[in-house]
């Protein structure tokens, strides 16, 4: 892409898209920061930072970027609903048409497209994304284990039509419970398949099935929920992601106690589920795959994620 740098320092309006044509010169972080957003959806400030500048000490080079994306017209922004542990003074941005169409690249993945984001979505979104993002800066960190896959809980199926509501979701799943006579529904933030180097030379491939759990719903809701994993190991569904004998579920909460009380139900469903929990305030990129930070329901004291 050929574009000139203006030869004076732009000004830019802090509410509004600049009207006029942006010149600036299109660099590989640039591109870096277009495709991190086409993966993650929504990513604020300090996020794409730690993701395209880690070893920046500040936000000013990925604010200045994004400043020229966004008045570009390659990105949006929006400001998220105050909330201290996420950064409450951050811009969150998105990827715009303009930059899908720079990228020009099928293997982006395919978000349902809505024209009002509410701020409760867009606060889980961005947890959904600080997870991913923690997880994937451990990963970099260990030797011959690699993130392998990842699925995000808005991503549409390949083909949906005939599909409506939540039906055209690549994580959405309907069973029915023969006991309780009704439908669950298993639908997880997150879904990750992670893949090891053995020392015999072979790989191996494990499942994690991540929920990011606000705090919001009943501990009824939760036990429901792990029914539903439950039903959908039992009818094998997790197969359709590859030939796994088992997954993980992974629940990150919002405090300690609900951490325990979450590990408490979880300890119900021991002999046909693994579960781990983990408050979101202990996990980090450090902490998220070395630090014994988690609850397994098996075993409530705190234990490693890899053992």
């Amino acid at each position: 892409m050929t574009m000139t740098r203006s030869p004076n320092p732009q000004k830019f309006s802090k509410s509004g898209r600049r009207n006029a044509s942006v010149k600036f010169v299109m660099t590989e972080r640039d591109t870096e920061i277009l495709r991190a957003l086409g993966e993650y959806r929504y990513l604020r400030t300090g996020q794409i930072s730690r993701l395209i500048f880690p070893n920046n000490n500040t936000v000013q080079s990925a604010r200045r970027r994004l400043k020229y994306l966004y008045h570009a017209g390659y990105i949006g922004r929006i400001q998220p609903m105050e909330d201290q542990p996420l950064g409450a003074t951050e811009l969150a941005y998105f990827l715009e048409k303009a930059g899908r169409e720079l990228l020009d690249d099928d293997s982006l993945p395919n978000f349902s497209l809505k024209q009002h984001v509410k701020p409760l979505f867009l606060r889980h979104a961005l947890q959904v994304s600080e997870f991913r993002l923690q997880w994937t800066q451990a990963t970099e960190a260990e030797q011959n284990i690699y993130l392998h896959r990842v699925i995000m809980d808005s991503e549409l199926k390949q083909h949906t039509e005939g599909l409506i509501g939540k039906k055209r979701y690549r994580l959405f799943d309907e069973l029915h419970d023969p006991i309780g006579k009704r439908k669950l529904v298993v639908h997880p933030d997150l879904l990750l398949i992670m893949r090891a180097e053995l020392p015999s030379g072979k790989e191996s491939k494990r499942l994690f099935l991540v929920e990011i759990d606000r705090g919001t719903e009943g501990l009824r809701v939760i036990a429901d929920k792990l029914t539903g994993y439950h039903l959908y190991r039992r009818e094998r569904v997790f197969k359709k992601f590859g030939s796994f004998d088992n997954f993980r579920v992974l629940i990150q909460t919002t405090s300690e106690k609900r951490a325990q009380n979450i590990a408490s139900i979880a300890k119900d469903f021991s002999e046909v589920l693994d579960v781990w929990v983990v408050e979101n305030n202990r996990a980090s990129a450090k902490s998220v795959l070395r630090k014994p930070i988690w609850i397994n329901s098996k075993n409530s004291p705190k234990k490693k994620i890899l053992k």
